[in-house]
C-alpha cells in the first residue's frame, strides 16, 4: 500500500485509501464509500479471488488496476491493468521490498508482574501505563520479552533464546533484574526502571554492575523515560553496555574461588 501510495504521489494524482478498518489502515470506509467520486480503482496485495468480483463490479465505470495480487488463471479476473505478484506461471518481487526500512529503534520492553511481597511499595501498575503511553507515541518499535522460564508469555523458551533475541534490540527496557543483566551481558544498553518505592533489588544490582541508567517508578515520566532511551542511544552506549561484563568479570571469579574454597573445607570436614 504505501509503495503505491508513493507512485501516485510521485505522479501527482489524488487518492483515497478505502479498506476494512479490522486490518489496522485508516482510511474510508470501503464498504460505505461512494464509487462515483472515482475515475481510477486500484486493488492492492493479496490474493484475488472470484468473489472479489463483486467489488470491482461497483466500481465498473472506473479504470481498474490490480497491483501485487497473486492471481491463479490468465484471465486477469476483470481488471483493465495488472502488475500481478503471481500470474499463471510467472512470478515477480512482492513490493514489501521497495518500503522504506523503518529507522526507529528495537526497544525490548521486559516488565515484571506484580510482587506482592513488595506490598504498598509497588510502582508497577504506575510503570507499566508510561511504557505503553511511550509506545503509543510511536517514536519506537517494541519488542515485547520476558525472562520466565515457565509459561513464558512470548513464546521464548530458554536463556539462550532469549540471548538471541535480546541481541536484536537497540535498547531493553527492563523492570526485570534479569532483563536488565541478561541485556547487559550481550552488551545491549539498558533503561533499568526500579518499579518498588524507595528503590530495591534492581537498583542495587545496577549498582553492583555499575550501570548508570537506572529510573525510579514513584516519579517515572514518558518524556523522562524518552530521554533515557537517548541517552542508551547515544554513540558509545553499547560500548558501555559490554564493559559491565569486563567489570563483574573478576568479582565473579572470586565468588567461585570463595564457593569453591568454602566447599572444599565442608568436604573435608565430613
Amino acid at each position: 500500500m504505501k509503495v503505491v501510495c508513493r507512485w501516485l504521489e510521485d505522479t501527482d494524482v489524488r487518492y483515497d485509501l478505502a479498506c476494512h478498518h479490522s486490518n489496522g489502515v485508516n482510511g474510508v470506509d470501503l464498504a460505505g464509500v461512494d464509487p462515483g467520486r472515482y475515475d481510477i480503482f486500484i486493488f492492492v496485495c493479496g490474493p484475488w479471488r472470484h468473489t472479489n468480483t463483486n467489488l470491482l463490479g461497483r466500481f465498473h465505470h472506473c479504470v481498474k488496476i490490480g497491483v501485487n495480487l497473486s492471481i491463479e488463471d490468465e484471465s486477469g479476473q476483470g481488471f483493465d491493468l495488472l502488475y500481478p505478484r503471481d500470474l499463471g506461471g510467472q512470478s515477480f518481487p512482492d513490493l514489501v521490498l521497495a518500503t522504506e526500512k523503518d529507522a526507529r529503534p528495537k526497544v525490548g520492553i521486559c516488565l515484571v508482574h506484580d510482587q506482592a511481597e513488595y506490598g504498598e511499595r509497588q510502582r508497577h501498575h504506575h510503570v507499566r501505563g508510561v511504557v505503553e503511553a511511550l509506545i503509543e507515541g510511536g517514536t519506537i518499535v517494541p519488542v515485547f520479552v520476558d525472562t520466565l522460564h515457565a509459561d513464558n508469555p512470548y513464546g521464548i523458551p530458554s536463556a539462550s533464546s532469549l540471548e538471541a533475541v535480546l541481541s536484536g534490540l537497540d535498547v531493553l527496557v527492563s523492570t526485570r533484574l534479569h532483563g536488565m543483566v541478561f541485556a547487559l551481558k550481550m552488551g545491549v544498553p539498558v533503561v533499568a526502571i526500579d518499579a518498588i518505592a524507595g528503590r530495591a533489588k534492581v537498583t542495587k544490582q545496577a549498582k553492583a554492575l555499575g550501570w548508570p541508567v537506572v529510573l525510579g517508578g514513584d516519579d517515572l515520566e514518558v518524556d523522562l523515560l524518552a530521554d533515557a532511551i537517548r541517552t542508551c542511544l547515544q554513540k558509545g552506549g553499547r560500548e558501555r553496555a559490554r564493559a559491565v561484563g569486563q567489570h563483574a568479570a573478576p568479582r565473579i571469579r572470586a565468588i567461585s574461588t570463595r564457593f569453591k574454597t568454602d566447599l572444599q573445607k565442608i568436604l573435608q570436614d565430613r
